[in-house]
């Protein structure tokens, strides 16, 4: 059994999203626009917006659509 541990998913989201990792750039913007919960960290709609662009750019469908309503 291995326990979840979300701030270190984060940590490991961030450093693939920034070397251009599409699913991670959208995995960080629903952690920071609050859809999935990190102990501790506040949601952040403009870090959200900023990687669900990014995450739109590189042909995430899913994140063109959550665009039009963030």
């Amino acid at each position: 059994h291995v326990a979840r541990d979300m701030k270190m998913a984060l940590h490991w989201y961030l450093m693939a999203a920034e070397c251009g990792d599409s699913q991670s750039q959208f995995a960080l913007a629903r952690i920071y626009n609050g859809d999935v919960v990190v102990e501790g960290l506040t949601p952040n709609i403009k870090m959200a917006k900023k990687w669900m662009k990014k995450a739109a750019a590189n042909g995430v469908d899913a994140a063109v659509k959550a665009l039009e309503s963030m």
